[in-house]
């Protein structure tokens, strides 16, 4: 099965986003969820990067195909903190075949 990408961008807050307290959630049409963390050894996750030149972080994932719904579209939402303790968002719909 051929497995989207997810790449997401978050705006940079005044102050830095924390890695650690990223989540990204890929609902399915089911209902069910795969909650994702940020990479580590023995713990395969999402990466963030940044921030870039343009001001944005850049969140990056690539999911298994049990992830994603077969056919349609796929819900994936990030949430992350910053330092100060403030909450950000992301949003993007995946088109799967």
């Amino acid at each position: 099965m051929y497995q989207a990408p997810i790449e997401l961008a978050v705006v940079r807050p005044p102050d830095d986003l924390d890695p650690e307290s990223g989540v990204l959630r890929i609902r399915r049409a089911d209902g069910s969820t795969s909650t994702v963390y940020v990479d580590k050894p023995r713990r395969p996750g999402f990466t963030i990067t940044g921030p870039e030149p343009d001001g944005y972080y850049r969140v990056s994932y690539r999911p298994n195909g049990d992830e994603l719904n077969p056919v349609g579209t796929t819900k994936v939402e990030f949430e992350i903190y910053d330092t100060a303790g403030f909450p950000h968002y992301a949003s993007t719909t995946l088109k799967t075949p």
